[in-house]
């Protein structure tokens, strides 16, 4: 099994973030992969919009997992943004979010896309 650890860089971590609903804490995930990854925000937070139109990436019990496939990496990179206060997420068990994790793979990432998504 994937160790999140390793996909995760200390400067992807974003605790006590402002964010006052889903759409904002898209933003910051975006933010904070922009700021770790090299990355244009923009690019990464339509990216986040595209994929979360498909369905909700909240998972349940607070925590939420937004993903996305990205030009440009050439492995699965992962950030972390813990909010101040939860917000309306859409989730599976309708509880507010205050944990995301990010993720951002290449597009031809398949099967190690999906081991992060597991781990």
């Amino acid at each position: 099994m994937m160790d999140i650890a390793t996909l995760l860089a200390p400067k992807g971590v974003t605790l006590r973030g402002s964010a006052s609903s889903k759409r904002q804490a898209l933003h910051m995930v975006a933010e904070a992969a922009a700021d770790s990854l090299g990355l244009d925000e923009g690019v990464l937070f339509t990216a986040l919009l595209e994929r979360e139109a498909l369905g909700s990436t909240g998972l349940g019990a607070g925590v939420a997992v937004p993903h996305a496939r990205i030009k440009g990496l050439t492995n699965v990179q992962a950030v972390f943004v813990r909010l101040e206060t939860p917000v309306a997420y859409d989730a599976v068990d309708d509880r507010p979010v205050d944990l995301l994790m990010g993720l951002f793979a290449p597009p031809d990432s398949g099967a190690e896309h999906l081991r992060a998504l597991a781990a």
